[in-house]
């Protein structure tokens, strides 16, 4: 509520987004209360997620990046560029 009413707009989103992520779990913890399966895949359940998810983005990174000829200056670089672009 503090993240909407307060900070308001665009700024406020990753803090909403961060709250509901922490109330959610929270929510089902308190729901689940009779139920220890439902409590056993909620450690489990959340945390692999969250695990699945940085495993999935460090796996696509980009290793790359892209240069302007005009800001190479090496003579090397520059016969480098070259023979790659006969090359394609």
């Amino acid at each position: 509520m503090f993240s909407i009413f307060v900070i308001g707009g665009f700024e406020g989103m990753p803090y909403a987004v961060l709250s509901l992520g922490v109330l959610t779990p929270t929510v089902l913890y308190f729901s689940t209360n009779r139920y220890s399966l439902g409590r056993k895949i909620l450690f489990i359940g959340v945390p692999l997620i969250i695990a699945l998810h940085i495993l999935f983005v460090f796996i696509n990174q980009v290793d790359y990046r892209v240069v302007d000829k005009e800001r190479l200056t090496d003579d090397e670089t520059g016969n480098y560029i070259e023979i790659n672009e006969k090359d394609t």
